[in-house]
């Protein structure tokens, strides 16, 4: 293989490499038990669809029966509430996931191989020896089998750029560990640029900007405009992570270029993961269900913190929320329809997107 001078690692979170249970079980186990993401313990988060049910066979059978039998019955029925419990839980998920994939092939996966493959394009116009490719922080290929992968093709220079327009403790930092593993575990000497963020950067709030005008928006008429964005922890805040300044900047920034009043546009944050911890607000649903109560003209959401749509944005956002708008809507006597509530996609593969990702890597690299 030609020997190139810069690698550029995109690092998304990922998804079932392929749609079935037993993917889903080893996708989710990275995921879910990252303690930044859902901060509990791990057998508790994995055993808690059982407990009730190993509960109730509790009673009942040391009611009836002896310590040894107790014992012995007491373990079968843990185990098979727990793989039902889980089992109910996986099914859940897939079919979160179904509607994220296409003709047996991820359309997340699809996209990002797009992207890849019009970066390199775009390396080649502006005559950069360059060669990018895509890892998963919880799905593969992973950021080290990715680093083998350039190690082999002796790049000089590597630049691991998050797909995380904002950084924050949760997605960015899990990111930055794997590297940092990575680094260690194959000895890598060569200089690695690790891009933190590019919440401002021009390029990016242009292309979402153009991407909300393209949906439609009308900065003369009644239209809102919520800015949705992954939800962090209070205590991360607390303890330094700047995410909520950047949410806010890049909203800011994206309002003034569509020339908006600070009355059309607010923010929401979405996905809590354990609800009875306290979460970065306002909630996106919070918001959606005031607007339902009162103003005019369409509601649009923006999802700006993901690159690459998913579960969280056109299923959670753009399915499960229109719904609830509408029906929070009907209750206050407002007859409205789906065409009343836009999700806005994320950049995906566009151009625009390419673009904003070459923008970053040429300032980084300068």
């Amino acid at each position: 293989m030609a020997t190139q001078s810069l690698g550029v690692i995109l690092v998304d979170t990922g998804i079932p490499s392929v749609l079935d249970a037993k993917e889903a079980r080893k996708y989710l186990y990275a995921y879910k038990l990252y303690t930044r993401v859902t901060p509990v313990n791990k057998p508790i988060w994995f055993f808690a669809p059982a407990s009730a049910m190993a509960l109730i066979c509790l009673v009942i059978i040391f009611a009836q029966g002896t310590l040894p039998s107790f014992l012995i019955f007491f373990g079968i029925t843990l185990l098979f509430a727990a793989l039902g419990g889980a089992s109910v839980f996986i099914k859940k998920v897939l079919e979160k996931y179904r509607h994220i994939w296409l003709n047996d092939e991820s359309s997340y996966a699809a996209r990002h191989e797009t992207i890849v493959t019009s970066l390199n394009e775009a390396f080649e116009e502006e005559q950069m020896e360059a060669c990018a490719k895509v890892a998963y922080a919880y799905s593969h290929p992973t950021i080290e089998e990715i680093m083998q992968d350039l190690r082999d093709e002796e790049i000089k220079n590597l630049v691991v750029l998050p797909l995380c327009p904002q950084s924050s403790y949760a997605r960015t930092s899990v990111i930055k560990e794997a590297l940092e593993r990575s680094v260690k575990k194959l000895e890598w000497s060569r200089p690695i640029t690790f891009v933190d963020n590019y919440h401002n950067n021009p390029t990016y709030i242009k292309a979402v900007s153009g991407s909300i005008r393209y949906a439609g928006f009308d900065h003369e008429s009644d239209d809102r405009l919520l800015f949705s964005y992954e939800s962090v922890l209070l205590s991360d805040i607390v303890a330094g992570d700047t995410f909520e300044l950047q949410t806010g900047a890049t909203s800011l920034q994206v309002a003034s270029d569509l020339d908006l009043e600070r009355n059309r546009w607010t923010i929401g944050y979405q996905n809590r993961y354990a609800k009875k911890r306290k979460w970065l607000a306002p909630f996106t649903s919070s918001v959606l269900s005031r607007w339902a109560e009162g103003g005019e003209g369409k509601v649009y959401v923006v999802c700006p913190g993901y690159a690459i749509d998913n579960v969280e944005t056109s299923v959670n956002v753009g399915t499960k929320l229109k719904q609830q708008y509408i029906q929070n809507a009907a209750k206050y006597d407002k007859q409205l329809t789906e065409d009343d509530f836009v999700y806005i996609p994320c950049l995906n593969e566009s151009k625009a997107h390419v673009n904003v990702l070459l923008d970053v890597i040429k300032s980084t690299v300068k």
